[in-house]
């Protein structure tokens, strides 16, 4: 007998126990017994994507490759060309000393995890902000299916960096008595980030300073104006960076998807009137502490660039594989 079909039969077993057993235990346990059978074929669902296709171009082989020629002793940017940033790399450095190894097997498994618990970070998220389980289990299913492209580059750095943009989410939605801690992990994964992929990091910074624009203005009487012009310069911000590159399908699709979604939120949420909030209450959204953000995301960079340093990669090869080859690497499918 199928794996899935086992979990699902033991999972309707032990829900029915209960019912039987603990009706009022039952209740409350029966959204999360509905989680976690819905996760059982999504999990069926990745797997089989992930371990059933292989692209023709092989980009998978030819991260895994860069990847064995940097953990053999190879200097970043100099002697391995990567599209990538370094704290990529610096993760699988950290991955070897617990076994696992730049191969397919290891490197899907990791992108499945990843994957996994992008899905489950977002259902979360969800059951926080509405604290409705239906709308966490419609969050679930709908990212992982979502998120189905991983399966075209495994072992790419895509997974990783949706992870840290989830953990960012809930960081950055946690409780005012818990914010100082969240500021400095915030600030340490925008540095990470960064230094993945320089764009998605950008795009990252550019969110923590909108919501650090709407937290100052939050008890003001303009609160609504500013909440507005900053999902308006939001929305704008991906048109403004691919400028050059709009003429591509690909490129103004992603352009317009962002801005259309930025502007869904901004229809959908209706925040109460600044005059009906107390002041300092856990209501009050979070205030971004740029100190102890800047202190995380300054400490995490100099880390990062050490790590280059002690590795081989010169300040040369620094400049060129961090900023200059990822501004020029999107002219390699345009020209």
């Amino acid at each position: 007998m199928p794996l899935p079909v086992i979990a699902l039969l033991l999972l309707l077993l032990t829900g029915l126990f209960l019912r039987l057993r603990a009706p009022s235990l039952a209740r409350k346990l029966t959204p999360w017994f509905v989680l976690a059978a819905l996760a059982v074929p999504l999990c069926q669902f990745a797997a089989s994507m992930l371990w059933s296709s292989f692209m023709l171009y092989d980009d998978e082989g030819y991260v895994l490759q860069s990847l064995k020629d940097f953990l053999s002793g190879g200097s970043l940017y100099d002697r391995v060309y990567t599209q990538y940033g370094p704290f990529y790399y610096l993760f699988w450095n950290l991955l070897s000393f617990i076994g696992l190894r730049p191969e397919h097997l290891h490197g899907r498994a990791l992108t499945l995890l990843l994957w996994l618990a992008c899905s489950g970070g977002c259902a979360y998220l969800a059951w926080r902000l509405s604290r409705l389980w239906f709308a966490s289990a419609a969050t679930l299913a709908g990212t992982c299916i979502f998120l189905w492209p991983m399966a075209s580059e495994p072992s790419h750095p895509g997974s990783l960096v949706c992870l840290l943009g989830v953990v960012a989410a809930l960081l950055a939605t946690t409780q005012r008595r818990a914010q100082t801690k969240a500021h400095l992990l915030l600030g340490t994964l925008a540095a990470c980030l960064l230094f993945t992929k320089i764009n998605t990091g950008v795009f990252l910074l550019a969110a923590l300073c909108a919501g650090h624009a709407l937290a100052l203005a939050y008890s003001r009487s303009g609160y609504t104006w500013a909440r507005t012009l900053t999902f308006l310069i939001l929305a704008l911000f991906p048109w403004l960076l691919m400028r050059p590159l709009l003429s591509q399908t690909s490129y103004f699709s992603f352009a317009a998807i962002s801005s259309c979604s930025l502007l869904t939120v901004l229809m959908a949420v209706r925040p109460r009137p600044p005059s009906t909030l107390p002041l300092r209450t856990e209501d009050e959204p979070p205030v971004f502490i740029p100190s102890s953000f800047l202190l995380a995301f300054c400490s995490t960079s100099l880390l990062i660039l050490l790590f280059c340093a002690a590795t081989g990669t010169s300040l040369a090869g620094l400049l060129e594989g961090i900023l200059r080859a990822p501004l020029r690497f999107p002219n390699a499918f345009t020209t």
